[in-house]
């Protein structure tokens, strides 16, 4: 719906790029999670943001089960040409650790993160003022 909005009317979704699977912390407030299950929502949240663990939130997905789907999903991208993808901040996160190594950012809602690939080599190009671009 995002894409269609956007002006991408013919958007195709892609199971890969839905957001992690929060188990019992879907739908619940921070707060709701801390009253229920004290500080084990932190360590969750921590997990799921590490490619390589094999936690994360009860009836969930663990860190490495999110980050190998969207490792799946930038291995199918063609080597040359573009490709616009609609998704949820998670997502973005996990594409710019394994691609870039950032292992934090902020992106806001609506935000814009481009990568660019060279053979194995990836570049993340950052908007700059008046759409001036910036390279990392």
């Amino acid at each position: 719906e995002t894409a269609a909005l956007a002006g991408f009317p013919h958007a195709v979704p892609v199971s890969d790029l839905l957001e992690a699977r929060f188990g019992v912390m879907a739908g619940r407030t921070w707060a709701e999670l801390e009253a229920a299950f004290g500080a084990a929502p932190r360590a969750w949240i921590d997990a799921l943001a590490d490619p390589h663990s094999d936690l994360g939130p009860p009836e969930g997905e663990t860190g490495r089960a999110f980050h190998a789907r969207v490792q799946g999903w930038l291995a199918t991208l063609p080597d040359q040409g573009e490709v616009v993808a609609f998704t949820h901040a998670g997502v973005v996160l996990a594409a710019l650790r394994l691609t870039v190594g950032l292992r934090a950012a902020e992106v806001a809602p609506g935000g814009v993160a481009t990568l660019r690939r060279a053979g194995v080599d990836w570049w993340l190009v950052l908007g700059g003022p008046q759409g001036s671009e910036v390279t990392l």
